[in-house]
């Protein structure tokens, strides 16, 4: 089961990287995570999530297909045993910010 309010807390330190989980059989971003991958895929589909009723934490989420994770030269996949990771070695630093900037701004916006 998804730790969500772990995963929050991760995405909140977020530098600009590309965290993924495996979700019920679908691989799926989070905050950050899943904005950024919105900007560099614009075809994928971001929306508001509910945690769950135990925890009414509202988290931005992308599904993410498996094969264009798979497939993208452009960002590989690093794994670990908890997540994975789209390297975004190819992503500028300053571009990295602004992304974590613009995520502020969209998240507040969704919120208001």
């Amino acid at each position: 089961m998804m730790n969500y309010k772990e995963i929050e807390e991760k995405e909140k330190e977020n530098a600009g990287r590309m965290f993924l989980y495996v979700e019920e059989e679908k691989l799926v971003a989070y905050e950050l995570s899943a904005f950024m991958l919105k900007q560099l895929f614009p075809q994928l589909r971001l929306f508001m999530v509910t945690a769950s009723e135990e925890c009414p934490l509202k988290l931005l989420k992308i599904v993410l297909p498996f094969e264009l994770a798979l497939e993208n030269t452009d960002y590989p996949l690093a794994v670990s045993d908890y997540y994975a990771e789209m390297t975004s070695a190819a992503i500028p630093e300053s571009v990295r910010s602004a992304l974590k900037r613009d995520f502020e701004l969209y998240k507040k916006k969704m919120f208001e």
